[in-house]
């Protein structure tokens, strides 16, 4: 049975939210970060922020050239902010944000089918618009 089916992955995800509140309850933990990236199998973004930890100014600051599908890594060096009713691309406020992530090989699958998915034009303008 493949990881791919919708079904399957809303049942994993709703029993992890359930081990983050039990854990967040009873551990005092600061917070459950399944919660905090909401309901999985909706959004690609969302899926790609419960995977990888990124802030949502990096999420959608990611474009094409972010990518390593050969080795399977997601490269942050910028990130968006909206200031002034401007959109803006940033580098990020410390020398640590800008870091290389480690991809699962079903998430930079399932990234690299949506990119080639999408019109290369919207794919210059940001990967989750």
């Amino acid at each position: 049975m493949e990881l791919h089916i919708p079904i399957l992955r809303k049942s994993i995800h709703v029993q992890f939210f359930a081990i983050m509140n039990y854990d967040t309850r009873y551990y005092n933990s600061p917070s459950n970060h399944v919660a905090l990236c909401g309901s999985i199998g909706h959004k690609k973004a969302t899926v790609m922020n419960f995977w990888t930890g990124i802030r949502s100014g990096e999420l959608l600051a990611l474009s094409v050239d972010n990518f390593d599908y050969k080795k399977c890594l997601l490269h942050i060096t910028q990130n968006y902010c909206r200031f002034q009713g401007l959109d803006l691309l940033l580098t990020p406020k410390t020398a640590g944000s800008m870091r290389t992530i480690s991809l699962p090989a079903l998430l930079c699958d399932d990234i690299q089918i949506y990119m080639s998915s999408s019109p290369p034009a919207a794919a210059a303008k940001g990967c989750f618009p």
